[in-house]
C-alpha cells in the first residue's frame, strides 16, 4: 500500500515541471504506475521493502530538485528534507538503501555545472569530493590489508550486498545472486516489455525526456542520468526496472505535451484539438504497461497458513525470542511473529545465507539445534573466530566441529589451538537461547537453501547443482 505514495509525489513534481498545465501532473501521475516490475514488486500480499524503497530514493531527487530550483531560505528545508529521506531509504532498506541514495545526491553534485549561489558550489564540489574518496575506497576495500580495521566492518556489509547484485562473491561461501529471482537479468525485449508494457514506449518516453531537458536543464541531473543508471542496473538485475517508472511517466507526459500537442497545433490550428491528440497519444502509450500489468493475477507471497505459523510464535514465544528460517518468508515471519528473524530479504549475503542454511541441511539434529542456538545469539561469529584462527575456512570448520558434541568441545579446542583459559567456551558456544524454528512448504519448491547447507567453504560451488526435482502434491499434503 506505501507504494501508492508515488502517485501523490509524481503529481507535485509535474506540477513543478509542467507549472502551467494540469494535463502533464495527469499524464505523469497515471502512467508512473505501468511498469510491471513496480507493480507486480509493490502490490497486495508482498512482504518486502520495495512499496518504500522506489519512493524514498525518488523523494529524494525530488527534494534536490527543489533546493537547486528555490533561492529563498526555505529551499534549506528541502534540503534537509532530502538528507532525513536518505537516511530513512538506508534505514528501511539496509544495506542497499544509503549507498543508492547516495547515488542522487552524486547527480545534485553533478549539476555544479548548472549556474549556482557560490555556497551551493561548495556544496556540490563537497559532494563530488567525497564520492571520489569513496570510490577509491570501495577500490581499496577489496584490499582488506590496506584497510583500517575499523573502515572493514564498516563498508563489509554494503560490499556483500554489492557482489550479491552482481551474483558473485569473493568470499568462501556461494554466490547467493545467482539463487534470488528478483537479481536475474532479462533479455533486452522482456525488460523492455517490463519497463512499459512494449519496446516503443521507453524510446519515446527518452525522446520526451531529452525534450524535457533541453527545456529545463536540471532534469537531467534529477530524472534523465537516474534513469539511465538504472536504465543500465535493470540488465543486472529485474529488480532494478521499477525504479524506472518514474522517469519514463514523465518522459511520456513530456512526449505528449512537448512534442504531440504542438505538432498537432501546427496541423490543426485548434488548441483543443492539439490537446485531444496529446491525450490520444498519451492513452496509447499507457496502454501497454497497463495491458501487461492487468495480466499479472493478483496473488499473496504468502497465504493464510503460513501466517497462523508466525501467528503462533507470537503467541508462544518470549520477548527476546528469535526466529530462524529460510530469508524468503523473513519479512512476513517477523510482522506476524513480532521476533527477530536471523534472515531475510535484506540479509541474504553468501556467509549469512550459509550459516542460515546449514542447520536446514545437515543431517545431524545435535549439530542443527546447536548451530541454531549459537548463532541466533551470536550472528557475527565466524568474523570473530576468523580472527582469532587468522583463517575463515578453518574458523568455519572448528565451529562445523565444536558444535557436534559438547562433550568433546575440550578436544576440538585443543586441535584448532585455542587456550581454553581464554574465556568460558562451553557457557559461549552452548547458549540456552529459545529460538523457535519455522519451516514452510514452500521451501519443497525454493530448494536453494538445500545445495548451500550442503556446501563445505573451501569445497565446490554447491549452488549449480540441482538438490532435488519437485514434484507435483496434492492440496492437503
Amino acid at each position: 500500500m506505501l507504494a501508492i505514495l508515488m502517485i501523490p509525489l509524481m503529481w507535485v513534481w509535474s506540477r513543478r515541471i509542467f507549472p502551467d498545465d494540469k494535463l502533464g501532473a495527469v499524464i505523469a501521475s497515471s502512467a508512473v504506475s505501468i511498469n510491471y516490475a513496480f507493480y507486480t514488486r509493490t502490490t497486495l500480499g508482498k512482504f518486502d521493502t520495495d512499496a518504500l524503497n522506489i519512493v524514498l530514493f525518488w523523494a529524494i531527487g525530488f527534494l534536490l530538485y527543489e533546493f537547486t530550483r528555490r533561492s529563498g531560505i526555505d529551499r534549506f528545508l528541502y534540503l534537509g528534507l532530502a538528507l532525513l529521506s536518505l537516511f530513512g531509504l538506508g534505514y528501511w532498506w539496509f544495506p542497499a538503501g544509503l549507498p543508492l541514495g547516495l547515488i542522487m545526491f552524486f547527480f545534485f553534485g553533478c549539476s555544479i555545472i548548472l549556474p549556482s549561489p557560490k555556497r551551493d558550489k561548495w556544496l556540490k564540489g563537497v559532494i563530488l569530493g567525497g564520492a571520489a574518496v569513496g570510490g577509491v575506497i570501495l577500490v581499496l576495500a577489496g584490499f582488506t590489508s590496506v584497510l583500517p580495521k575499523v573502515i572493514n566492518d564498516l563498508l563489509s556489509p554494503y560490499m556483500q550486498h554489492l557482489t550479491l547484485i552482481q551474483g558473485e562473491t569473493k568470499s568462501l561461501f556461494p554466490a547467493m545472486g545467482k539463487t534470488i529471482a528478483e537479481l536475474q537479468s532479462l533479455d533486452w525485449k522482456t525488460t523492455m516489455k517490463w519497463i512499459a508494457g512494449s519496446w516503443f514506449v521507453p524510446i519515446i518516453a527518452v525522446a520526451g525526456l531529452l525534450v524535457l531537458v533541453r527545456r529545463e536543464r536540471r532534469t537531467l541531473f534529477f530524472v534523465l542520468l537516474p534513469c539511465l543508471f538504472f536504465g543500465i542496473m535493470s540488465f543486472e538485475g529485474l529488480r532494478f526496472i521499477m525504479f524506472l517508472a518514474p522517469g519514463i511517466a514523465l518522459g511520456i507526459a513530456a512526449f505528449a505535451l512537448k512534442i504531440v500537442r504542438p505538432v498537432a497545433f501546427s496541423l490543426f490550428d485548434r488548441a483543443s484539438a492539439a490537446t485531444a491528440m496529446a491525450v490520444a497519444a498519451a492513452v496509447i502509450l499507457i496502454a501497454p504497461g497497463t495491458v501487461h500489468c492487468m495480466s499479472y493475477g493478483l496473488r499473496a507471497s504468502f497465504d493464510g497458513n503460513m501466517v497462523l505459523v508466525a501467528q503462533e510464535v507470537n503467541k508462544k514465544a518470549g520477548k527476546s525470542a528469535f526466529v530462524w528460517n529460510w530469508w524468503g518468508p523473513g519479512y512476513m515471519i517477523e510482522n506476524y511473529s513480532q521476533r527477530k528473524t536471523f534472515i531475510d530479504g535484506g540479509l541474504q549475503e553468501p556467509q549469512r545465507s550459509w550459516i542460515a542454511a546449514v542447520p536446514l541441511a545437515t543431517h545431524n539434529y545435535t549439530l542443527a539445534r546447536n548451530w541454531i542456538r549459537f548463532f541466533a545469539k551470536n550472528p557475527m561469529a565466524i568474523t570473530y573466530f576468523s580472527r582469532l584462527l587468522k583463517d575463515t575456512e578453518k574458523a568455519t570448520a572448528f565451529l562445523l566441529e565444536a558444535l557436534k558434541d559438547k562433550n568433546k568441545l575440550s578436544e576440538v579446542l585443543e586441535k584448532y589451538g585455542l587456550p581454553k583459559t581464554k574465556r568460558n567456551w562451553a557457557k559461549f558456544l552452548f547458549p540456552e537461547t529459545e529460538v523457535y524454528l519455522v519451516l514452510l512448504s514452500d521451501m519443497l519448491t525454493h530448494g536453494s537453501w538445500l545445495p548451500i547447507g550442503k556446501y563445505v567453504p573451501g569445497g565446490p560451488d554447491m549452488t549449480k547443482r540441482s538438490p532435488f526435482t519437485p514434484s507435483p502434491t496434492k492440496k492437503s499434503w
